[in-house]
Formats: structure tokens, sequence, C-alpha cells
């Protein structure tokens, strides 16, 4: 999931602001493709994974495999990351995911944003 945070002044529908974070998957393509192409949202950077509060030796581990940035750890495949930390179960990988986007205050999309 790409990155994004919203330029615009003008609120979305939804609630986000000029400032907001959000993930390429919180809306259509269609919709995305629009407010890229009017301006309204444009990629975003991330810092690295070891700047955030408790993930510094997640980060040391993931950068053996070239996982750097908080984007990279969460666009990674969940199954790479359990071969890499010789975890077994998915829903641990997703919780550190979910963490590290928390971490980056991207709120999840509004329900009736969501891609279908």
């Amino acid at each position: 999931m790409t990155i994004y945070r919203v330029t615009t002044t003008t609120p979305f529908a939804d609630g986000r602001r000029k400032g907001d974070l959000i993930l390429r998957g919180d809306y259509s393509e269609r919709v995305m493709a629009g407010l890229i192409k009017n301006g309204k949202i444009s990629k975003a950077s991330t810092p690295p994974l070891s700047v955030l509060p408790g993930f510094s030796l997640l980060a040391k581990r993931m950068a053996d495999i070239g996982v750097i940035t908080v984007e990279q750890f969460i666009e990674t495949d969940p199954e790479v990351v359990l071969k890499a930390l010789g975890w077994t179960q998915e829903r641990t990988v997703i919780k550190w995911k979910d963490r590290a986007a928390q971490a980056l205050c991207i709120e999840p999309a509004p329900e009736k944003n969501r891609r279908r």
C-alpha cells in the first residue's frame, strides 16, 4: 500500500484534512487517480522503521532483507516477514504492521470508502 498525504485545504467528505495520511487502498482506484490528478494528495515519505518506539530490534532484522522504511515494512508480504523473523503466526505480523501504521497516525478509512 502506497502512503499518501492530503494536500488540499478543503476537507474530504469523510473528514480527512490537509496533512492526514491515507493508504492507497482506502479509496477505489478511480477515486485515487482523480485525487492524484487534481493534486489533492501526494505520495508521502515515511521514516525509517528504527525510529518508531519499540521497533529497533525488528528494524535491525528487517534491514537484513532490505526493509528500511515504515512504508516498506507495511507493504512487505507477511510471509516474507514471517520467514525473515522466524515467526510462525501471520496475525503477529499484522499486529506489528498495524502498530507501525498507527505510529504514523494513519487512520483506517471509513467503511463506506473502502475498496470493495
